[in-house]
């Protein structure tokens, strides 16, 4: 299985190099001739830049009167309120 997949492997390399060389001979003479194009154009086209700066927006909830304010998660927990964070007993010499 080995050698099957080197000669796959060598044949996907042959035809990755087959169609960079194709590509590179049928686009060499536009390539060439870009800069050469670029050099006689007179025209200009001036570039106008802005820069949008993002807020952050308020919680739609905030916004609608309608409904009821939800309560917030237990963000405010102390480290040892919070359920499932504690060090076993063997886990304490181990973190020290």
């Amino acid at each position: 299985m080995t050698a099957f997949a080197a000669c796959l492997f060598a044949v996907a390399a042959y035809v990755s190099a087959h169609v960079i060389a194709a590509s590179w001979l049928r686009h060499a003479g536009a390539a060439r001739a870009l800069q050469a194009q670029l050099r006689e154009c007179t025209d200009t086209v001036a570039l106008g830049w802005k820069v949008v700066e993002r807020v952050p927006l308020p919680a739609l909830s905030m916004l609608r009167k309608d409904r009821s304010v939800r309560p917030r998660r237990q963000s405010q927990w102390t480290v040892a309120e919070r359920p499932g964070l504690e060090w076993p007993e063997y886990g304490a010499e181990l973190a020290a």
